[in-house]
């Protein structure tokens, strides 16, 4: 393994602003000097991810109602991943890390993900969010895959802390001025501030990651994290674009730390491995590469904790929010359930039910609009632009009760987003949909 991720710990931070209180969201500015050539090696995601040992099981996540896998559904609009197989949390920069190049000091001491309701890809989910910023909803649940690897000496600690709406915190980047969301760190406690809730996971040898010392991927997919949550979110009346937003943070915290100054963290499964070694924990980081066909403004991002933020003299900080403009993207694996107003509703009422398939949707395929009603009515079903041009109508006409299917060619429609109108007696709804 090379040196992943060990350049960022040199991030040029700059403060420009503090909190003006405590739950607040005021920005902070900071400039970003990434340099993503340097992150060290990394491998390629495979193209066909059913081939691997347990990706199934874990995937079978998906079947279940109300799972959202932003790094699965990116996949669809064509975002390719690479990901890295040396990025081992601990709480300081003590322990070294054996890399092929020579030993370097952990510099991740933190990991998450950010969900954020309002992303055009939930769209390629069944079960879809509503777009909007004004959801008011529930995390039931988090599945976290993870790497973890124990000596047989030591219990150790993992703190998951869940973060939700007015007691987020952001940040500006410096050089373009757009904003990310993030979770707000206190380094000199080491910890979230201000967390909705926090738990604390003991982890011993019984917990080991089959083929721990392998790099393939699908040793990063052998375990999860399942963990119900109960967290509600509830839009911030002060910050209506990143209100009802969403952040699970992991800490790593291993029984044998400081005391162990210098001691390596092992690469190898040898036989004469060191009873006293230091555990090992990893997330699961990966990187989009591009590729990506339709922009997504959304604060679905992945959270990092490097040396520059853990280390800071700053009372009030945050865990890096990875997207930084116009670079790639850094993302933690975490698949969230959610429930709640908009939630996998695909009905007006219970008079009317409709759907529209595919979603995405390609240039020369045929866009099935199917809906049901069990009362009779006029039905007016039409396609927009987002300015509310309408580009097609499909139907405008009455209907007796019960199923109706509705085929019609988008040949002639652009690759870019639309929005799928449905009016009837009992009311109307609107969805968004893509055309690839």
């Amino acid at each position: 393994m090379k040196k992943v991720l060990q350049n960022l710990a040199l991030l040029s931070i700059v403060l420009s602003a503090s909190f003006a209180k405590l739950n607040a969201q005021t920005n902070q500015t900071i400039n970003f000097e990434s340099q993503p050539s340097k992150l060290g090696k990394a491998y390629p995601v495979p193209e066909d991810l059913s081939s691997i040992k347990n990706y199934a099981n874990f995937k079978a996540k998906r079947q279940e109602s109300l799972w959202f896998d932003y790094i699965d559904d990116a996949r669809v609009f064509g975002e390719t991943y690479t990901y890295f197989t040396g990025m081992y949390m601990m709480p300081d920069s003590l322990a070294t890390i054996p890399f092929e190049d020579g030993p370097s000091h952990v510099s991740v001491h933190g990991g998450g993900m950010m969900f954020d309701p309002a992303s055009l890809f939930w769209q390629v989910n069944s079960n879809d969010l509503e777009y909007s910023r004004h959801l008011k909803y529930t995390i039931d649940s988090v599945s976290i895959p993870f790497k973890y690897h124990n000596f047989g000496s030591t219990t150790d600690s993992l703190i998951i802390s869940y973060t939700a709406g007015d007691r987020m915190g952001g940040v500006q980047w410096g050089s373009s001025g757009e904003t990310s969301s993030t979770v707000r760190y206190a380094p000199a406690t080491n910890s979230v501030i201000n967390p909705n809730k926090s738990v604390v996971i003991r982890l011993d040898s019984t917990d080991n990651t089959e083929g721990f010392f392998r790099t393939n991927f699908a040793s990063y997919i052998a375990g999860s994290l399942d963990l119900a949550v109960g967290v509600d979110v509830n839009p911030a009346a002060n910050d209506p674009e990143r209100g009802n937003l969403f952040g699970v943070t992991v800490q790593f915290m291993p029984k044998i730390g400081a005391s162990t100054l210098g001691q390596s963290l092992t690469s190898n499964d040898s036989t004469n491995i060191d009873a006293n070694n230091l555990s090992m924990f990893s997330m699961l980081n990966m990187r989009g590469t591009g590729g990506i066909t339709v922009s997504d403004e959304s604060q679905n991002h992945g959270l990092l904790l490097f040396s520059g933020q853990r280390y800071s003299d700053n009372e009030n900080w945050f865990f890096l929010p990875y997207a930084p403009p116009g670079d790639d993207k850094l993302f933690n694996y975490v698949l969230f359930k959610v429930s709640g107003q908009n939630v996998g509703i695909n009905d007006i009422n219970d008079n009317v039910s409709f759907a529209l398939k595919p979603n995405p949707a390609k240039q020369n395929d045929v866009l099935f609009a199917d809906f049901k009603i069990i009362k009779p009515s006029n039905v007016n079903i039409s396609i927009t632009d987002l300015q509310g041009k309408v580009i097609k109508n499909l139907t405008n006409q009455y209907y007796v009760p019960g199923q109706h299917n509705i085929d019609v060619s988008i040949n002639d429609l652009n690759t870019g987003i639309y929005l799928y109108n449905i009016s009837t007696e009992f009311g109307s709804a609107t969805k968004k949909f893509i055309v690839n």
